[in-house]
Order: structure tokens, then C-alpha cells, then sequence
């Protein structure tokens, strides 16, 4: 997977072009012209050239702490999100396509579970979610599972679907500390 780059004008800081990746991650990347649309808290690129630093960033999944990088080329400053260091980027991609995950047994649905909640508490928006849809090929599984999520706060299971012998499950979840607050 290519890094998420954004390009801004030396000068301006206005938004040149934006890759492939990083429109998948920013939210609304077509109406982007700005820094201040992409991360927030930053002033100026021009403080961070050649350094590595933390900042949130306003992602589909809600504002994100990610690591960036900035490096001046002749008359851009190239800002790189590299996944190696934010290893959210690779999930929160994968999350969009919503793809029916096929399950089992109720304890990958859990895993499952626990992997978005992990994605969901490095955060920092107040009103981030995440959705997963899940497929269970067995009934009982399926039972087992919404008996083991019905106590979790932070987890909603939204909607069922049957179709033929499989139940389609569509669960939302949302960062375990937001219940608490």
C-alpha cells in the first residue's frame, strides 16, 4: 500500500494534489484546499520540514493522532502519513470497502470486535464509529455471539439479515471510554 502524500504550495500552504491513499483516509478530500481542512492544531509545514511529528488529522473514522512527515521539494511541501507508523491507516481502508466478513465462530466475531475498539481508542473524535459486517454461516454461532455482545455498551448490533441458511450481521461500535463519559 502507497502512502497517504499531500502536496501544498511552499508559499501558500494551499493543497496541490492529494494521492489515491490519503483521499481514502481524509475525510471529504474533494473539498480539501487548505491545511487547516486535513490536520488540525498545525500553523505552518514550514515548522515540521525534515522532522517527524505527531498531529491529529481529520479522518472518514474521525479526527486520528498520526505521524507525519514534511519535506520541501522545489516548489511544494510534500507531507507523507506513513503506515508504518500508523498502522490505523491499513484497517480504517480495509473498514471502507465493507466487506462481509465471514465468521465462524462467536469468538473471531469478538476478536473482531476488540480490533475495531483498539482502532476506535487512538481517536479523538468525539463521535467516531466504526461498523463491521459480519456473516455467520451458523445459526447458534450467531446466537452465541449477541448473547456475548448484549451487556457491551459500546456495541450495537444494528441489523440482521438472513438470507438462505447465513444470518448477516451489521454491528456498530463505538470507542469503549465514549460510554463512560
Amino acid at each position: 500500500m502507497e502512502n497517504p502524500q499531500i502536496k501544498f504550495d511552499t508559499d501558500t500552504e494551499s493543497i496541490i494534489e492529494i494521492n489515491e491513499t490519503a483521499k481514502k483516509i481524509i475525510e471529504n478530500p474533494e473539498q480539501a484546499t487548505e491545511i487547516e481542512d486535513i490536520f488540525t492544531g498545525i500553523i505552518s509545514l514550514k515548522m515540521f520540514l525534515d522532522r517527524e511529528v505527531k498531529t491529529p488529522i481529520r479522518t472518514k473514522n474521525g479526527q486520528m493522532l498520526a505521524t507525519i512527515k514534511a519535506k520541501r521539494n522545489n516548489n511544494h511541501i510534500t507531507t507523507i502519513i506513513p503506515t508504518n507508523k500508523n498502522k490505523w491507516i491499513k484497517d480504517l481502508i480495509e473498514a471502507q470497502t465493507h466487506e462481509i466478513q465471514e465468521i465462524e465462530a462467536s469468538s473471531t466475531a469478538l476478536e473482531q470486535i476488540k480490533n475495531a475498539e483498539k482502532r476506535l481508542k487512538q481517536t479523538t473524535d468525539f463521535h467516531s464509529n466504526e461498523t463491521l459486517l459480519l456473516r455467520f454461516h451458523d445459526t447458534d454461532e450467531f446466537n452465541k455471539f449477541s448473547l456475548q455482545i448484549k451487556d457491551k455498551q459500546n456495541v450495537k448490533l444494528e441489523e440482521t439479515k438472513s438470507i438462505k441458511d447465513e444470518i448477516i450481521a451489521q454491528i456498530e461500535i463505538i470507542p469503549p471510554t465514549i460510554r463512560w463519559i
